[in-house]
């Protein structure tokens, strides 16, 4: 049994506000947009995993609200991160999940082909162009990424800052598991016609972890026993849950 990792005392104190949150935020479809240009365009986006790509010309594309990412694994073992867009005539350039291109990319609208570090290569009759030859020059659209604890980070702000300043302690406690080292077992990918929030609000609160996932709920007519576990504010969070069971 692997000894228990200590709880690192650098988290923020959080403070609850305590006030209701508006129906709209989950319905209105200008909050929707606001929270596009505020929040998705300007954080670190979790967007895959290492290990998924293992050689160089390797690639994942993962859709992001109206954007495609297509990340890529480069020669010298790092990983580039472009939108999933032609720099010709905006056609995207490829249309699965991953696969393996260990030379190019090639867009089937024209046959621009990209390199696999996003320096576009070829094009047809590219003499013709009145502006010149554009291979050499033009590159697909690059966003910033990083990699840490294994997973491949993506931030659509030219502008943003360093990822470990974005996770704040979230580093030091996930270097100190070596998060890198895990191997990833399942992966699921669910499409529900609902507002994201929903699902977060779902995933971000324990509250019903002993009622829902730990069959510890009271029948509807019985009174509790004495000493009956019920669902509180004060029940333990679900990561430390988790990590009672690792250690």
């Amino acid at each position: 049994m692997n000894a228990p990792i200590p709880i690192l005392d650098t988290w923020p104190q959080q403070s609850i506000r305590g006030h209701s949150i508006p129906g709209s935020r989950y319905t209105s479809r200008d909050f929707m947009e606001q929270e596009w240009e505020g929040v998705w365009t300007r954080v670190w986006l979790l967007l895959g995993r290492e290990s998924e790509l293992p050689e160089p010309g390797d690639w994942q594309m993962e859709p992001v609200g109206r954007e495609e990412i297509l990340m890529v694994r480069q020669q010298d073992g790092s990983i580039k991160a472009f939108y999933n867009v032609c720099q010709h005539r905006g056609n995207p350039l490829v249309d699965e999940p991953k696969g393996s291109t260990p030379r190019r990319f090639v867009c089937r609208y024209h046959s621009w082909a990209f390199l696999p570090d996003g320096a576009l290569q070829f094009a047809p009759d590219k003499e013709d162009f009145p502006d010149g030859n554009p291979c050499g020059k033009l590159r697909l659209a690059e966003l910033k990424c990083e990699t840490f604890a294994g997973f491949i980070w993506v931030n659509m702000d030219p502008d943003c800052g360093p990822l470990k300043d974005y996770l704040g302690p979230i580093w030091d406690e996930w270097q100190a598991r070596e998060v890198d080292t895990w191997q990833r077992t399942m992966a699921n990918t669910m499409w529900l016609p609902c507002n994201w929030k929903v699902v977060l609000d779902n995933f971000n609160e324990s509250y019903h972890v002993p009622t829902v996932h730990m069959g510890r709920r009271p029948p509807p007519t019985a009174p509790p026993s004495p000493g009956a576990s019920t669902p509180t504010s004060k029940k333990p969070s679900l990561i430390w849950r988790m990590k009672a069971m690792r250690a």
